[in-house]
C-alpha cells in the first residue's frame, strides 16, 4: 500500500515544517497564498461567528444559505457567465456538471492527459468516447469531423495543464463544435492566474455561445479558499438542480469558508493584476535561468514546471540535493502522472528573487539527470 507524504505545516508564505525543520516550498496551488491572508483570515472569522461552521444539509434540502447565492453571483460576474453553481470541490464540479449534460450528448471527445476529475465524469455520461492528442487542435478538429452517429458532442479539456504549465488552444478548439456540442474546460490551475482580468484560460473567451461553454474550477487555489463551481448557462444551471445527483447529496462548503472565498474574489479584484504580474516575472526569472544553462523548459504561460527524473537513482540524488539546501523536494506521484512520480515545480507570487535563483542553482547541477516536461 501507497503511503501518504510526511505532514507539513505552513509557517510563512514560501516555508512550511516538516518533521521539525523548515524547508523553501515550491509546491501546492496556492498561487497566491491568500489561504494564509489576514483579510481572507477575518472574514473566516467573522463569518463563523455569526452563522456558524456547516449548513449540515444538501441545498436541494434546508442547506441553501444567502451567502452561496452571494458568491454564485459574484463568481458568474467575474468570469463572465450567466450562471454559477457551488459545490463542494473543484473535483466535484467536474461530476456534476456532466450529470447535468447526461441525455444532451451521444459521445465526448477527452484530451489524453486530462485530469483524472474529467475522466471520472466522463464515464458518468455512459455514451461512446475517444481521446484526442494532448493540446492537439489538428487531431481535435479530424475527431470532432468523425462523427458516425447523429447527438452532440461533449469536449472536456484541462485549460492550464497542472503537471507543465501548458495551455490548451480553445481558440482553435471552438470552431470544430457544432450546434448541439458542449466544451468542459476545466480551470482549475488557470483561473484567477491568468489573462488580464484574471478569467483564466477563457481569458481571451473563445467564440462560442453562451449555452455550449462550461468552466469548472475550484475557490482553493487562486483563491486560496475551499469548494467548486460550475460556471454555465442558466439553463445548464437548472439542469443540475434538477437531475444531477451529486449535487442533490453534496453538502456545500462551510458558510465560513464561503465568505473566505467572497473576500479573496475581492482581493482578485482589486489587486489580481500586480499578483499576476509578479507570478510573471518570477516565471521569466526562474525558465531564464534554466534555459541560459541548457536545461530546455518550454515557456508555457502556467506558473508550473514539471521535471521528470531519468531513473530511480536520479529522482533519489536530485532529492538528496534539495533537502541538503533546506528545499522541501516537491515529488509528485498522482494518477496519470509518469511512473515514479515527477518533481512539479509551483511558483507563487510570494517568492522572491533570492529564493528563485536557489531553486534554480539546485537544479541546475542535476540538469542532466532531469527531463523537462514540455
Amino acid at each position: 500500500m501507497t503511503s501518504l507524504p510526511p505532514a507539513l505545516q505552513q509557517v510563512d508564505p514560501t516555508h512550511v515544517l516538516c518533521a521539525g525543520r523548515s524547508f523553501l516550498y515550491f509546491s501546492g496551488c496556492d498561487y497566491f497564498r491568500l489561504a494564509s491572508n489576514k483579510t481572507v483570515i477575518r472574514a473566516v472569522q467573522r463569518a463563523t461567528r455569526q452563522f456558524g461552521f456547516n449548513v449540515g444539509a444538501s441545498r436541494v434540502t434546508t442547506g441553501n444559505h444567502a451567502l452561496y447565492e452571494q458568491l454564485e453571483s459574484r463568481l458568474a460576474s467575474f468570469f463572465g457567465f450567466p450562471a454559477a453553481t457551488l459545490v463542494s470541490s473543484g473535483y466535484a464540479a467536474n461530476l456534476v456538471a456532466v450529470q447535468a449534460l447526461s441525455g444532451l450528448c451521444a459521445r465526448f471527445l477527452i484530451d489524453a492527459q486530462a485530469h483524472s476529475s474529467l475522466r471520472l465524469a466522463s464515464d458518468l455520461l455512459k455514451v461512446p468516447g475517444a481521446s484526442f492528442v494532448h493540446r492537439d487542435p489538428v487531431d481535435f478538429q479530424r475527431r470532432m469531423e468523425d462523427r458516425k452517429a447523429p447527438g452532440g458532442t461533449l469536449a472536456l479539456t484541462d485549460g492550464l495543464f497542472s503537471f507543465s504549465g501548458a495551455v490548451a488552444d480553445l481558440s482553435r478548439y471552438a470552431p470544430c463544435l457544432r450546434e448541439g456540442d458542449f466544451l468542459l474546460v476545466d480551470d482549475a490551475h488557470g483561473s484567477g492566474v491568468l489573462g488580464p482580468r484574471g478569467r483564466g484560460a477563457l481569458d481571451p473567451r473563445p467564440k462560442l455561445s453562451a449555452e455550449q461553454l462550461i468552466l469548472t474550477t475550484t475557490l482553493s487555489k487562486a483563491l486560496g479558499a475551499y469548494g467548486g463551481v460550475v460556471l454555465s448557462s442558466r439553463a445548464l444551471q437548472k439542469r443540475i438542480h434538477a437531475q444531477s445527483h451529486f449535487f442533490a447529496g453534496n453538502t456545500p462548503p462551510p458558510l465560513p469558508v464561503a465568505a473566505g472565498a467572497l473576500a479573496a474574489l475581492d482581493l482578485l479584484e482589486s489587486r489580481g493584476e500586480p499578483l499576476r504580474h509578479r507570478i510573471q516575472r518570477n516565471m521569466t526569472r526562474i525558465r531564464t535561468a534554466l534555459q541560459n544553462e541548457g536545461l530546455n523548459v518550454p515557456n508555457h504561460p502556467g506558473p508550473v514546471i514539471g521535471l521528470v527524473p531519468k531513473s530511480a537513482l536520479a529522482s533519489a540524488r536530485f532529492k538528496k540535493s534539495l533537502l541538503a539546501s533546506a528545499i522541501y523536494p516537491p515529488l509528485v506521484v498522482y494518477p496519470g502522472t509518469p511512473s515514479g512520480g515527477y518533481f512539479r515545480f509551483a511558483f507563487s507570487s510570494a517568492h522572491t528573487s533570492k529564493q528563485l535563483d536557489a531553486v534554480a542553482k539546485v537544479i541546475l547541477r542535476h540538469k542532466v539527470d532531469l527531463d523537462p516536461i514540455p
